[in-house]
């Protein structure tokens, strides 16, 4: 079966599934259940969204007992690539490009206090860890190099080619 990411992580773009092409958790889960695939394969063309729905999705994902391949198109970022390390096989367009970096709080917060600061301070050292982890399980760099490519560019992350991607293992394949 095959399922295609576009569009905002977390961000639902209509009632109903249209063309297998979901942004969230509850419309995965929905997919899924009507169909029962025995494997997957997982389009992915994102400019990321949500962190915490992204980590969502790749544990529900993690979850499953099929077979997943993952391919990345055009532009995948942010939390999209959080989605992209889940498949037995990650795939990548010849000229697509991968950005990881730190995570950021979108959006306006009004009514800081110094405690909510420092909540939203672990907050995003969590997830900056709990994505590190997810890159690392199958990439070949270390923690602290997975970190120096996410803060680069003051924490906006670098935008990798995709011989890039393949050299740091985020993917396992370049195809045509």
């Amino acid at each position: 079966m095959e399922i295609y990411f576009k569009g905002e992580i977390g961000k639902r773009r209509w009632i109903k599934v249209k063309n297998n092409t979901i942004t969230t958790l509850t419309e995965l889960i929905e997919l899924l259940n009507k169909k029962a695939p025995k494997s997957l394969t997982i389009h992915i063309e994102s400019l990321g969204g949500s962190t915490y729905e992204a980590v969502a999705i790749y544990f529900y994902l993690k979850s499953l007992s099929i077979p997943i391949t993952t391919i990345c198109h055009k532009y995948v970022a942010s939390a999209a690539t959080i989605i992209a390390q889940i498949g037995d096989v990650r795939m990548i367009d010849k000229d697509a490009k991968f950005l990881i970096h730190n995570c950021f709080i979108n959006g306006t917060i009004h009514n800081l206090t110094l405690n909510s600061i420092s909540y939203y301070k672990r907050e995003i050292i969590f997830s900056n860890e709990t994505i590190r982890l997810i890159y690392k399980r199958k990439s070949n760099l270390t923690k602290s190099q997975l970190q120096q490519v996410m803060e680069k560019n003051n924490g906006d992350g670098i935008y990798l080619d995709a011989c890039t991607a393949l050299s740091f293992k985020l993917v396992d394949k370049i195809i045509e």
